[in-house]
């Protein structure tokens, strides 16, 4: 978990073709829809080689974003857009 200005980022890593289960899924549609300063990134790829290869945004309670193919510099750039959003919202 990362927080900037009192927004809260939080990082899920599963492998390639993992799904969230259904209790984490609904975790983090409510979390997000409840605090519009939380946002989820959940990340799958190669945990131990940090390798994206799909990244899903969740963002007040849906999922806003899903790109997929994913690297690496797609979750960077999602990150630097995630703080640019806390510093000066």
């Amino acid at each position: 978990m990362v927080e900037a200005n009192g927004c809260l980022l939080i990082l899920e890593w599963k492998t390639i073709n993992v799904d969230l289960p259904t209790g984490q899924k609904i975790m983090f549609e409510k979390i997000t829809k409840r605090s519009k300063s939380t946002t989820v990134f959940f990340i799958n790829g190669i945990v131990f080689g940090q390798q994206v290869k799909r990244l899903r945004i969740y963002s007040n309670g849906v999922i806003k974003q899903d790109i997929n193919p994913a690297c690496n510099n797609d979750l960077i750039e999602q990150c630097k857009l995630w703080e640019t959003w806390a510093r000066y919202k």
